[in-house]
């Protein structure tokens, strides 16, 4: 082995043993923009053997692809920049913060000519080395456009939401996280943020026509080879650049039990979920107590062989709905036909592999 390839060996360990030295368990929303940096990453070849098939992912797991992504030659200086803002936004031992309330760890005001500086803004921060919680503001203006020369269509709609965000991981293994926002339509017409994917989602704002309200959280375990989930949260599952092959873009955030085993190079995911079935209308009633929405789960096995060549996953899933949750398909090892068959063929199933 030459000098330069040993050296090059070194900074990754270094880089690596620096990433666990803090607990970052803790899974990153959906939304956040560096999962469109990471998708421009992978399609130049520059992530190794991850792959962005299974979101959202972990602030160890981001890191670890980043790390990767900062060693790679044909990267360019721009990107190399967003790289190191985003591990200074994530690496735990590396943040550099201003905050709004002062901790034993962290007490550089906000309030300073640092509101102005490239530090990263909390409401409150505190680390050590087996401990990380942070409050975090959040914001965005959307402003949504509609053309359509066909019909002549056109339009707008101007967004503002404003939330926090408390999230956290204890010991490198057990992380947390539970976000809420609230936006309101400051222009336009309502119509045209429903052609939007987000906001066609959220009850509120489509069927009573006030202000826009989301949330999500999670409770998340991670130990070697093992992790587990608890939660409600936006994600994306299966290959596919625009929309994706077993849960796309067009879910919306949903209520789900994870169990994971991770490995070199194959992992398992066994997933059940409570989903929203449709609505059986009184009275035309779409919300309130009038209504009655049938119960509705599905449950999914994932197997996962990946490496430099990408990732081939075959998978096994099942939707069954109008009962309590079935202690058959909460079984993390089962085959879901066979156990449909034996339940009376009253449930949807479905098996394949991208």
């Amino acid at each position: 082995m030459n000098t330069k390839m040993m050296y090059r060996l070194i900074i990754i360990a270094i880089l690596l043993c620096s990433i666990k030295a803090y607990a970052q368990v803790e899974h990153i929303t959906i939304a956040h923009p560096v999962y469109t940096f990471l998708q421009k990453l992978e399609n130049q070849n520059a992530i190794g053997k991850y792959n962005l098939n299974d979101l959202p992912l972990s602030k160890s797991r981001i890191l670890e692809i980043l790390s990767i992504a900062k060693e790679y030659s044909n990267i360019s200086a721009n990107d190399r920049d967003l790289i190191e803002e985003y591990m200074n936004e994530f690496d735990n031992h590396r943040v550099e913060a201003t905050i709004l309330i002062p901790s034993k760890t962290d007490s550089l005001s906000i309030l300073s000519s640092e509101i102005y500086g490239n530090k990263q803004k909390y409401l409150y921060l505190y680390k050590d080395s087996s401990y990380f919680t942070a409050l975090k503001p959040l914001g965005s203006l959307d402003i949504i456009t509609l053309s359509n020369k066909e019909s002549d269509k056109t339009g707008y709609s101007i967004i503002g939401n404003l939330g926090v965000r408390f999230s956290g991981s204890i010991d490198d293994f057990f992380g947390y996280s539970v976000q809420a926002t609230n936006g309101v339509l400051f222009g336009g017409e309502r119509k045209v943020a429903s052609y939007d994917n987000h906001y066609s989602k959220n009850i509120k704002f489509i069927y009573y026509k006030d202000d826009i309200d989301f949330t999500e959280s999670h409770l998340r375990f991670s130990k070697d080879w093992f992790n587990a989930s608890l939660g409600r949260e936006y994600r994306l599952i299966g290959a596919g650049y625009f929309n994706r092959f077993i849960v796309s873009d067009n879910s919306p955030s949903f209520d789900a039990i994870t169990l994971g085993a991770e490995f070199s190079n194959f992992k398992y995911q066994f997933m059940h979920a409570s989903l929203l079935g449709f609505v059986n209308k009184v009275g035309g009633w779409e919300t309130g107590f009038h209504i009655s929405i049938p119960s509705k789960y599905m449950a999914m096995h994932r197997f996962s062989i990946n490496g430099e060549w990408g990732e081939l996953s075959l998978f096994e899933q099942i939707i069954y709905s109008d009962r309590q949750m079935d202690l058959a398909y909460l079984n993390p090892i089962s085959f879901f036909k066979s156990l449909e068959h034996s339940l009376r063929d009253r449930d949807n199933a479905g098996i394949g592999f991208d």
